[in-house]
């Protein structure tokens, strides 16, 4: 039988970290266990919409977190050291700041995608974020909850380690009930905070993004576990990175076009809502080129199209390669889509305004399109970001490689809508077209601010679309093709008081703004002549569902480009075409939510 000796000797073991570091412990499971406070909150109101979640999981998760805080609570006791307990706080204060300032302003976690972020944000990019959602009108709630949580630290440190709970810390080991009740607790939790490691295990065995992506579902989800699994995100992307290299520089793939002096392009914009184009019907004529050109019959618009991500990296990283997310193939399995090109005997130009010039981490889709190892694919690209696109078109056409005689896959990837709209188009007369009185809507919540922030983003839409003009004007008089696209959409106060790509869980709008975008094909005269059949296989996809991870299709069918890689099943332009599963997030069923909600 065990002794009364031992049993304290244990029990005073055990709740050392507790009574030494109470403050921190206390603090620690309230502020991490925030986002598992809510679930509780909102599976008791509003079941329904969190019938996926079950109380073990919360619990589960929660118990996660008492461990942590438990390992922490002992590690700065056992250091006896204020500088460690100053660091753990520092390092909690943050955790949490980051954590609900996401979950606030954009209904998103700390996870790979906000790293991916964060190291492909330049500085221009960062004032301008700074400016757009860090004010303290936006962020009330945000700000209070971070200055509450330092004050109820900071009030009951002091009173913890003066006079005023000194009793409390001196005694707490002398009432046996209290640490009955207190070991019980703290083995329970303890014990099912160390079961629940094993979800840790499982995360290491996921070596891609797709698996990665699975397994956050079933993890725990407050920030020190959210950090983790951001930084093991980046380590598996690295690796995604460099297969899909390696496969990208194979040389034993036989490229073929029967073109000698075709130009393919391909335009890429950023944060394009369709629906402020006037091309797809908006009220204001923010596209008049573009219409211009639909009229002349030289331009055909693309009705139904989504993207596979409302993020730019994942974007960009399935639209330049050759792989298809309806068919369950990873980017990373699949090659570079110019590499295709190059191998056929194409020079490859990219001008690209969204290129970071410093690289935070080595898993970014700058790291992947700019890899060292493509040198030889590109014939040039340009050397440094612009801050308007008009500057970029410049850059452009005061290149040095200029030739006629080979065939060329030229590529623009502009700044586009993205926010702050304001900023995407020089602050003169002459592109200021709409102000906030342009703005004729009646819903409550768009205050005069609001609908200047709308007028802004018309205003960047009616410049992209003289860059798009300014674009196709180059090439008129030439065998040439464009597709241009947006890499995903926005909000802008459209249907709810929302600015930018904040979720809150899934419905019908967000896919409708966020992920439906603009596409469109254009064609000069030339190539118009030269391709009949081309012309008329466009005229029959504008109404085909399409999800832009297959734009490598489309592109390898206006080219004439025959390879391995191109599959006229993907291909909206081919007969042979299969309407496909159009998954966004890797798992909504686009068109199944859209009919559904």
């Amino acid at each position: 039988m065990l002794s009364a000796k031992p049993l304290n000797k244990f029990l005073s073991k055990l709740l050392f970290p507790v009574v030494e570091e109470l403050p921190f412990f206390g603090m620690y499971c309230l502020l991490m266990n925030h986002f598992m406070i809510r679930r509780i909150y909102g599976k008791i109101t509003i079941p329904q919409e969190y019938i996926n979640t079950s109380y073990w999981s919360i619990l589960a998760s929660m118990c996660v977190v008492f461990l942590a805080a438990y390992l922490f609570s002992w590690i700065i006791a056992r250091s006896g050291k204020t500088w460690v307990r100053v660091t753990a706080y520092v390092v909690l204060l943050v955790l949490f700041a980051v954590d609900i300032f996401l979950i606030e302003r954009f209904g998103m976690a700390i996870s790979p995608t906000m790293l991916i972020l964060l190291a492909e944000t330049n500085r221009q990019e960062s004032a301008e974020f700074v400016q757009t959602f860090m004010g303290w009108n936006d962020n009330k709630a945000v700000y209070s909850a971070i200055f509450l949580a330092i004050a109820a630290i900071g009030i009951f440190e002091k009173a913890y380690r003066g006079k005023a709970l000194s009793w409390l810390r001196n005694n707490l080991l002398r009432w046996k009930w209290v640490v009955a009740i207190l070991a019980v607790g703290i083995l329970c939790k303890l014990g099912i905070g160390i079961a629940s490691l094993g979800t840790y295990y499982r995360m290491f065995q996921c070596d891609d993004s797709d698996a990665l992506a699975m397994w956050s579902e079933e993890s725990p989800c407050d920030p020190l576990s959210n950090t983790i699994y951001a930084f093991y995100g980046i380590q598996v992307s690295k690796a995604e990175t460099n297969r899909a290299v390696e496969i990208s520089l194979l040389r034993d793939e036989a490229v073929q076009c029967d073109e000698d002096s075709i130009t393919v392009l391909l335009v890429i914009g950023e944060s394009y809502i369709k629906q402020h184009a006037s091309l797809y019907g908006y009220e204001l004529n923010t596209t008049p080129n573009l219409c211009r050109e639909q009229a002349l019959g030289n331009l055909y618009v693309f009705n139904d199209v989504c993207a596979p991500f409302n993020q730019t990296t994942l974007v960009m990283k399935n639209l330049l390669s050759c792989n298809s997310i309806s068919d369950g193939e990873s980017w990373s399995a699949a090659p570079f889509m110019p590499s295709v090109f190059a191998r056929g005997g194409f020079d490859v130009l990219y001008w690209d305004n969204q290129r970071s010039e410093t690289s935070v981490f080595e898993f970014t889709v700058n790291k992947y399109i700019y890899n060292e190892h493509f040198d030889s694919i590109y014939t040039e690209t340009n050397a440094k970001t612009e801050r308007y696109d008009q500057d970029l078109i410049d850059s452009f056409k005061a290149r040095k490689h200029r030739r006629d005689d080979a065939p060329q896959l030229v590529m623009f990837h502009l700044w586009g809508q993205h926010m702050n709209p304001e900023e995407r188009y020089p602050d003169e007369a002459r592109f200021i077209h709409f102000t906030e009185d342009s703005i004729r809507r009646n819903e409550a919540y768009l205050t005069p601010e609001k609908r200047r922030t709308i007028a802004n983003y018309d205003n960047a839409t009616l410049y992209n679309d003289m860059i798009i003009d300014e674009i196709i004007t180059l090439y008129k008089d030439k065998n040439a093709v464009m597709v241009y696209l947006a890499d995903h959409g926005e909000e802008v106060y459209d249907y709810r008081d929302n600015l930018g790509r904040r979720s809150g869980g899934m419905d019908a709008n967000i896919l409708r703004y966020q992920y439906a975008v603009p596409f469109i094909i254009w064609c000069s005269s030339k190539y118009q002549e030269r391709h009949p059949a081309h012309l008329e296989a466009i005229k029959r996809a504008v109404d085909k569902p399409f999800m832009t991870d297959n734009t490598c299709q489309v592109l390898f069918h206006l080219a004439g480009v025959k390879s391995r890689f191109y599959n006229p099943e993907r291909d909206p332009l081919s007969d042979e075409y299969r309407t496909p599963k159009r998954l966004v997030n890797r798992n909504v069923d686009y068109d199944d939510y859209v009919k559904r909600h």
